[in-house]
């Protein structure tokens, strides 16, 4: 994408600098329109998406009110995390990888509703969820699990992408379980 810096020039005719702003601002509408709604539309302006190019880390921590958003190698992977930053602390944002809810049953389990869960199976106290692909980098994982039972205890193990829960003694039939799976 060319840009003329300096256009129109003080001095110039804006009649003879007209075909470089005319490439100036189609330039920066191109620009625009990557990540915002475009020109003369409804909600021009407002935000699409955001694109971080690389990992940018802050020169400066920020002091109340500015704050950050930004993307950084993540602990447990080479793989871009986004971070928000202010005066208190720094934030992993994408540290939830995987999250569910599943009603157990004897012999069939299956999601009410769930993120980056490529499939779940078991029963009768044994549960077997598979991550999509790519979803953690690593075995080092923290699992959230809440049964809504107090009656039971709840165990896990993990090897990527296989997460096998154990409730012990087997909840009874009918019982929420909801997970979170963390990883930075």
């Amino acid at each position: 994408m060319t840009f003329t810096f300096g256009i129109p020039a003080a001095n110039n005719n804006p009649s003879a600098d007209q075909p470089r702003m005319l490439n100036n601002f189609t330039a920066i509408s191109n620009l625009i329109n990557v990540d915002h709604i475009g020109f003369n539309t409804t909600l021009q302006g407002q935000h699409k998406q955001v694109t971080f190019n690389s990992n940018n880390v802050p020169a400066l921590a920020p002091t109340d009110p500015t704050s950050i958003l930004y993307t950084n190698v993540g602990s447990a992977s080479s793989v871009a995390e986004l971070f928000y930053q202010n005066a208190n602390a720094i934030y992993l944002l994408s540290c939830i990888k995987a999250f569910g809810n599943f009603v157990t049953s004897v012999s069939t389990t299956t999601f009410t509703n769930s993120y980056n869960f490529a499939s779940i199976s078991g029963g009768s106290g044994t549960y077997t969820l598979t991550l999509n692909t790519n979803v953690v980098s690593t075995n080092n994982i923290v699992v959230l699990i809440n049964s809504g039972s107090p009656l039971s205890s709840i165990s896990w193990s993990f090897v990527n992408p296989v997460l096998t829960i154990t409730t012990n003694p087997p909840l009874a039939f009918n019982i929420n379980i909801s997970l979170a799976i963390l990883q930075y």
